[in-house]
């Protein structure tokens, strides 16, 4: 005789932590809520405290603000770090942005070296 083919499902047994197994669980859950920052990007955290946002990425440049990168190019402010920057005021605003000295073109060696030769040929 054939009928159905009976399968039969072994259920995994299971067997309760022990005390210190659930320990070292709630040890490693507080250290992961400790690792979790919330943060924001620079655009939101520019608009959070009123300011542009080449100003927080010159703080961040500047270890004034702590964030991190998401990918390549993308930023973002951890909150803690942008309310204590905030409240500090003044005392934690990033230095300004140094000036670049752009060099007059008269000042490379290649101009220096077409005007030899358009004074050599008399123009």
């Amino acid at each position: 005789m054939t009928g159905p083919i009976r399968i039969q499902r072994r259920l995994p047994i299971t067997v309760a932590p022990t005390s210190a197994e659930m320990a070292a669980a709630a040890a490693r859950a507080e250290v992961l809520e400790a690792q979790i920052r919330p943060s924001v990007s620079v655009r939101k955290a520019a608009a959070y405290v009123d300011c542009d946002i080449s100003t927080i990425y010159r703080a961040l440049a500047s270890g004034a603000l702590q964030g991190h990168r998401l990918g390549t190019r993308s930023r973002r402010v951890y909150l803690d770090s942008l309310q204590r920057w905030q409240e500090a005021g003044q005392d934690m605003a990033p230095a300004p942005a140094p000036e670049r000295r752009r060099r007059s073109l008269a000042d490379t060696a290649s101009f220096r070296a077409v005007m030899a030769r358009l004074k050599a040929a008399g123009v």
